[in-house]
């Protein structure tokens, strides 16, 4: 799947998820919201996790696969966030988060993962 076929597949996902959001929980009211945050850090949770629930993610997600969900990652940091200015410094810079309980361990190849396909630090 190149760039502008995963653009599209996240414009679908962020359309049902503002239709599921709006039908259900801010019919009078108004709201603001992210999808790039919430695909982001869904995805970072796909990464982590093992089947049914990677399975269920990437459904949700609208992927077939971890490898397909993680190239979009990593195009979305290094084309869409990168500095393309002259003055320097990123023109849209997000911060997105996913919590760990201590005593669990992160798997090396997870923490490569988020590092080389999220741009996370």
């Amino acid at each position: 799947m190149d760039l502008r076929q995963s653009i599209a597949v996240q414009t679908d996902f962020s359309s049902w998820l503002m239709k599921q959001l709006i039908s259900t929980r801010v019919k009078d009211n108004n709201f603001v919201f992210s999808p790039l945050s919430i695909h982001v850090v869904l995805a970072m949770v796909a990464v982590g996790s093992g089947p049914p629930a990677r399975d269920q993610l990437l459904r949700y997600l609208m992927f077939d696969s971890i490898e397909e969900l993680n190239s979009l990652s990593s195009q979305i940091a290094t084309r869409l966030l990168a500095d393309g200015g002259p003055l320097g410094g990123p023109l849209l810079s997000i911060a997105n988060g996913v919590w760990v309980e201590r005593s669990l361990a992160l798997k090396p190849a997870f923490i490569e993962t988020i590092e080389n396909a999220y741009g996370a630090h």
